[in-house]
């Protein structure tokens, strides 16, 4: 499978450049990069397309799957493994998530945490 082509959808292919498709819930995080955007996969690997992190999570909406944590970051909140008091976030993969001062105020996760 060549992941460098795989993009998103929900149930019908949304075109970033692209039609191949990818559920969401295979997607750890989202993560900025200027006007492009890493997709995190749960496979372990990292895509990289040329959209904004604000166009992929308007796409992704629908889903109710991803939370804006920061500038850089969307996560989603079935990859969450801990959310300390701090309000710092451990991802199943083990990655450290920082949320900004602003949003950790308005984070709302799923009541399972």
């Amino acid at each position: 499978m060549n992941y460098q082509k795989e993009l998103l959808c929900l149930d019908h292919p949304i075109h970033l450049g692209g039609y191949t498709r990818l559920s969401p819930i295979k997607i750890i995080r989202l993560e900025a990069e200027r006007n492009y955007t890493y997709i995190h996969l749960d496979t372990g690997h990292k895509t990289l397309i040329s959209v904004t992190l604000k166009r992929v999570e308007e796409l992704l909406r629908p889903s109710g799957l991803f939370i804006r944590v920061n500038r850089k970051d969307a996560v989603n909140v079935n990859y969450i493994q801990q959310w300390n008091s701090d309000g710092t976030l451990i991802l199943k993969n083990g990655e450290l998530i920082i949320p900004s001062r602003r949003r950790i105020n308005r984070l709302r996760l799923p009541p399972r945490f």
